[in-house]
């Protein structure tokens, strides 16, 4: 359980408390009281010996301030006359824009998102602080502004909903209906060249394709995340076989990257306590090319901090650099709370933690091969059953496959990033390390239609309580900190059997 007992665990979730009371919280409503009781009940093992009444009130009142703080002045809601209408907005794009061709000609749709601060409908301004996706129709050589940018455009709102949710949608007709920034700071110029090294990547990596589309399209979704190229039949095998988080950049690419280059560094002689000088760079030049995405910027995040501990004399600990990374993210923007990714990027983060801190002897009791194999395991078993559960909340279905696919998938994937990346570094030999990531890429297929052949059970649930939810993640919480004797456990199994009655 020390494993787990940091200050700054217990501060991000007293502080994320206050942001989910602040956000969805009733002044009457008791019920949500009783909901914050268990956060703040683990909140107090973790803090340590800043203990104190006083200090949790401030702290819980931090986050209720910071999401009252996020309301923009004037009105902000979305106006209910805006849908299929011509409106001007003006915002920041979020992420850098992604071509889906409509054909063979170049022409296609650019898509992004985009912080929306303001719209402009019937002589009236309304502040929004909102994230919209941004689909712009044009041609593949259109000149799309870059993140961060501040742009003005002028398009149709729309929504798209899904299962637990509703995404709006802005659609633009052309690149002329968007204005870019005028002056073109030093940030701009910079986010330029590396869209440009971002291409020479895509290029390389494109090296000796032919006929191997659909293997060169997997690898750019695998290493950069672009996955335009990845095919429709692609696409259902690995959604079906619940790999498709291969293809989003997150904490597994970005663990990969850091074990290629720490491995890269040894074999130069560089010590472990100077590798963050050369990390964190590469950490932070991946998570551009990659499309700034927020998966990427959460897991190269929590890196970083992991990382910047030895530089400043300081004892890297994963539970405070998790702990922190999720803090600093919600003081920026808290209604990124309630998003799916940023739950399912950090839940996952913390119960793998919490697996390894209560089975480490048990890994540390095998060597080489076996203990790698043994974390695999692990780790694919903790993310799964963290997962299942979250993925039937938002989206409604689940599928058991995925366990033993992912225990194929992931040591593949490892190859291929070493691959991949060995042609990038080596572009004079890019033909042959792109030729084995092919081979590598089919034998993945193989083992997937192989797997797909088998009667797979797919878990539906039209709706899931909140509460089953947050007692099924309470009592795996509690078996793998407190449960210590026989009646823990009994009670705690019937306390997380009750749970999945309930969500499935």
């Amino acid at each position: 359980m020390h494993e787990v007992r940091r200050p700054l665990i217990g501060v991000s979730l007293v502080v994320s408390a206050g942001i989910l009371w602040g956000k969805y919280s009733q002044p009457r409503d008791a019920g949500f009281l009783f909901f914050m009781l268990p956060i703040f009940a683990l909140a107090w093992l973790c803090i340590g010996k800043y203990k104190s009444f006083f200090i949790f009130i401030l702290l819980f009142g931090l986050g209720v301030l910071r999401v009252i703080s996020s309301f923009p002045d004037g009105e902000n809601q979305i106006p209910k006359n805006i849908l299929d209408r011509q409106v001007h907005f003006r915002g920041r794009v979020l992420n850098e824009p992604y071509f889906y061709s409509f054909s063979d000609v170049g022409r296609g749709v650019w898509k992004f998102n985009a912080k929306i601060e303001d719209l402009h409908i019937d002589d009236r301004i309304y502040q929004l602080d909102q994230k919209f996706r941004v689909r712009l129709y044009g041609w593949y050589n259109d000149k799309l502004p870059v993140p961060w940018e501040w742009i003005s455009l002028t398009g149709k709102m729309n929504t798209n909903r899904y299962y637990h949710g509703v995404d709006w949608e802005i659609t633009v007709r052309s690149v002329d209906h968007v204005e870019r920034e005028k002056k073109r700071t030093m940030w701009i110029t910079m986010a330029e060249f590396f869209r440009i090294m971002r291409q020479k990547a895509l290029n390389i990596l494109s090296a000796e394709s032919g006929r191997f589309d659909d293997h060169a399209g997997i690898q750019q979704a695998v290493m950069l995340g672009v996955r335009e190229k990845v095919s429709e039949p692609m696409r259902n095998l690995f959604r079906d076989m619940g790999c498709m988080h291969v293809f989003a950049i997150s904490g597994l690419h970005v663990g990969l990257l850091i074990l290629v280059i720490t491995l890269l560094l040894k074999a130069v002689g560089l010590s472990l306590n100077q590798m963050g000088w050369v990390l964190i760079p590469i950490l932070l030049l991946f998570a551009y090319i990659t499309g700034m995405r927020p998966s990427v910027w959460r897991a190269s995040l929590m890196a970083i901090v992991y990382l910047i501990a030895p530089l400043i004399y300081a004892k890297p600990d994963m539970g405070n650099s998790v702990a922190f990374s999720a803090l600093f993210l919600l003081l920026i923007n808290p209604n990124q709370i309630s998003e799916p990714s940023f739950v399912y990027s950090y839940l996952i983060v913390i119960f793998i933690l919490l697996f390894y801190a209560k089975f480490k002897e048990k890994i540390h009791r095998f060597s080489g091969v076996k203990r790698y194999f043994v974390s695999l395991i692990l780790t694919t078993l903790a993310a799964t059953i963290t997962s299942i559960p979250l993925t039937l909340y938002f989206f409604g279905s689940r599928t058991w496959i995925g366990l033993l696919s992912n225990l194929f998938v992931i040591p593949m994937l490892f190859l291929i990033v070493l691959a991949s990346w060995l042609s990038l570094l080596l572009p004079a030999l890019a033909s042959i390390f792109n030729q084995s990531v092919y081979i590598l890429i089919e034998i993945i297929l193989i083992g997937l239609r192989g797997l797909s052949a088998l009667p797979v059970t797919v878990w539906q649930a039209d709706e899931v309580p909140a509460m089953a939810l947050f007692a099924w993640y309470g009592s795996c919480a509690y078996l793998l900190l407190l449960a210590r004797r026989r009646t823990d456990w009994i009670i705690d199994i019937m306390m997380a059997a009750g749970a999945l009655i309930f969500i499935f």
